[in-house]
């Protein structure tokens, strides 16, 4: 995704990592890994142990110097991982930027989930603190901002697709993503 979008801060969330993150510049410029032994719960495989790599990538769109490798380091990448999170900050409505990356991804599609990140700083005081959950007015929003991109992604790519609203900040909706 974008920089800014919340990709190191998402996994810092999911997985406890401790990647560097700014709220003001750009601090991911190499790929990075973690590897993990998880648990399973539920399904087929409960009570087994997995591994699970995930990799964080720095975020595209933050110059026109750095763009190009670091659309190298994603070309070269993709291909080998089994699932790519593609995330969007729920505060820009500018997408062209991603629509051209996505195009540009196309061939992985079948293995990208989306997400929109950032849901509670849409609207200052949209968000219910006691329990954690956005405000009616908020979840309006929300599911505009959803209807958006799924749209955007569909013009880019001609493919619909699913597309999971979450705050990494918060830990709201991470156990959906």
């Amino acid at each position: 995704g974008l920089s800014g979008v919340g990709k190191s801060s998402t996994l810092n969330a999911m997985f406890g990592t401790t990647l560097q993150i700014s709220h003001t510049v750009a601090c991911t410029k190499v790929l990075s890994e973690a590897e993990f032994e998880l648990d399973v719960k539920t399904g087929l495989v409960a009570g087994e142990k997995v591994k699970i790599k995930v990799v964080d990538a720095p975020g595209l769109g933050e110059s026109i110097l750095s763009d190009p490798e670091y659309l190298r380091m994603y070309e070269n990448h993709l291909a080998a991982c089994d699932i790519v999170l593609w995330i969007f900050s729920a505060n820009n409505r500018a997408l062209a930027l991603d629509q051209t990356y996505l195009q540009r991804f196309k061939p992985y599609f079948h293995k990208m989930v989306f997400a929109v990140n950032q849901v509670d700083a849409i609207i200052a005081n949209g968000w219910n603190e006691r329990i954690n959950l956005p405000k009616n007015s908020t979840k309006i929003l929300i599911s505009e901002i959803i209807s958006d991109r799924q749209e955007k992604i569909f013009e880019a790519i001609a493919q619909k697709t699913t597309v999971i609203e979450f705050s990494a900040e918060r830990g709201y909706r991470l156990q959906k993503l």
